[in-house]
């Protein structure tokens, strides 16, 4: 399946050109768009530019400092604090992401923690599938050249073996850390792509409304629905409530 990818780069950012710097051997300049802007605000970008998905290569900012590459979709389940719109979702491309996760895991080989986070912050894009793909989560990561060429070998093998494949479960998470312990462990033993994860910090903000706006802004079919029971916390019955008509299959994550 061909599809055209723009990669977005920040000039901003040192992690976003730190990736750069090695993605563009494995693809011509007009698979890229160089901005000012940092990543987060560049919204609306698939009303400018003419592609099937946007990938943006970013830092990713923790205060816990663990070194980490990640693979996110941007939305925002509650205020807009960082970019995008309160209450939006951008499309999740669950099944490009699976493989950038899992590529990233093949070539790890300087010891990050490598992840899928939680849906968060901006841009918003409308009408076209987004993700982020970062290093984490401190200067002295961001500027790693072998994190960057990790990053960028994750995204050009990612990209050049994607294909649509039915036998992938295409699954939205709920509940547990923002960095998604147990929807990690889970994504490489199982056959699941993980679109959309509300984390137990946005339950909060939750209910059938945005569920259903999280299945719909999903690039493929979903068809599973994956709890974090124990990381849903005081917000078990709040699930249970916004699930009860729900066609889905449900797994819970123990």
């Amino acid at each position: 399946m061909q599809i055209r990818i723009i990669f977005v780069i920040s000039r901003a950012d040192v992690a976003s050109l730190n990736i750069y710097q090695h993605l563009k051997e494995f693809f011509p300049k007009e698979n890229f768009y160089l901005t000012e802007k940092e990543t987060i605000y560049c919204e609306n970008l698939d009303k400018e530019i003419n592609a099937d998905m946007f990938v943006f290569l970013s830092r990713h900012v923790s205060q816990a400092k663990i070194p980490t590459l990640s693979v996110h979709v941007p939305g925002n389940f509650g205020p807009a604090e960082h970019g995008g719109i309160a209450r939006k979702l951008c499309i999740a491309p669950a099944l490009l992401m699976r493989n950038i996760f899992l590529e990233l895991n093949n070539l790890n080989n300087i010891g990050y923690d490598v992840v899928y986070e939680a849906t968060h912050h901006g841009p918003y894009l409308a009408k076209k599938p987004c993700c982020f793909v970062e290093i984490g989560s401190t200067k002295e990561e961001w500027q790693n050249k072998e994190a960057g060429k990790i990053v960028a070998n994750a995204v050009a093998n990612a990209v050049k073996n994607f294909k649509e494949t039915k036998n992938i479960k295409i699954a939205i998470g709920i509940g547990g850390q923002h960095t998604c312990s147990k929807f990690n462990k889970l994504a490489l033993k199982q056959d699941i792509a993980f679109g959309h994860v509300c984390a137990k910090h946005s339950l909060v903000y939750l209910n059938k409304e945005m569920f259903n706006q999280a299945i719909k802004r999903t690039f493929e079919e979903v068809n599973v629905v994956c709890l974090d029971w124990k990381g849903l916390g005081k917000y078990k019955e709040k699930i249970k409530e916004i699930l009860k008509d729900c066609n889905l299959e449900i797994i819970k994550v123990k």
